[in-house]
């Protein structure tokens, strides 16, 4: 891509007449000046056309596969969006078209701790496997507000129904995490006999308090 202006977002800021070089699905240069034209390139002429880097959303609901929220107990931490992202959504289209490159697709905010992310890159025609980003740090979604007490539901009965319930949440989940951590460091030291059951759910809570995960928190 040759004459165009390119946004950098870096400390080079904006460049005048510059070229931009794609091998292989991938930036290889930006600059400006003569870059002489690799052998076989598809030239398109940029002239009065700007050129940005791609937009990362950070906080997205699309393609993601029946439903968002895994809402029938206040802590979801075990399920995880990886395991449902639907790469036929026709807005994994409609996002590429507009510059969107990269997406954290997040469990709903109906649970103070909700699932886990999934971090991917948008790819259109590419299976599910394709489109999840490989060795990328993990994430889960927290919530705070109006979402997550649902005391304006006449419905659900679900724990917690005020803001000093979903404290409570935090408190209680991550003081079971600690205790079930403790349960398993005692049988492994040999000081009790009886082998911890595996759970899921406090699994990847100490997966946060070892910062081993990130938190994405919902609030208002």
């Amino acid at each position: 891509i040759k004459n165009a202006t390119v946004w950098t977002n870096e400390a080079a800021g904006i460049l005048e007449r510059a070229t931009v070089v794609v091998k292989n699905g991938k930036i290889t240069f930006v600059g400006s000046g003569n870059y002489p034209t690799p052998l076989g390139a598809r030239i398109i002429d940029a002239k009065g056309k700007h050129i940005t880097s791609g937009i990362i959303d950070e906080h997205s609901h699309i393609a993601i596969s029946k439903g968002v929220n895994e809402s029938g107990q206040a802590i979801s931490s075990e399920v995880s969006i990886a395991d449902v992202v639907n790469p036929k959504d026709i807005n994994i289209y409609r996002q590429l078209s507009g510059g969107v490159t990269t997406a954290q697709l997040l469990h709903g905010s109906a649970n103070p701790i909700g699932g886990q992310s999934a971090l991917i890159k948008l790819k259109w025609g590419f299976p599910a496997e394709k489109m999840l980003i490989d060795k990328a740090p993990d994430f889960i979604k927290f919530a705070l507000g109006e979402n997550v007490k649902q005391s304006s539901s006449n419905y659900s009965k679900r724990f917690p129904r005020t803001r000093m319930g979903v404290e409570q949440v935090y408190y209680d989940a991550f003081t079971r995490a600690l205790a079930y951590e403790k349960e398993w460091q005692l049988w492994k030291d040999g000081a009790s006999e009886k082998k911890p059951r595996v759970d899921l759910e406090l699994d990847i809570l100490l997966e946060i308090l070892k910062r081993e995960r990130f938190v994405t928190c919902h609030s208002y």
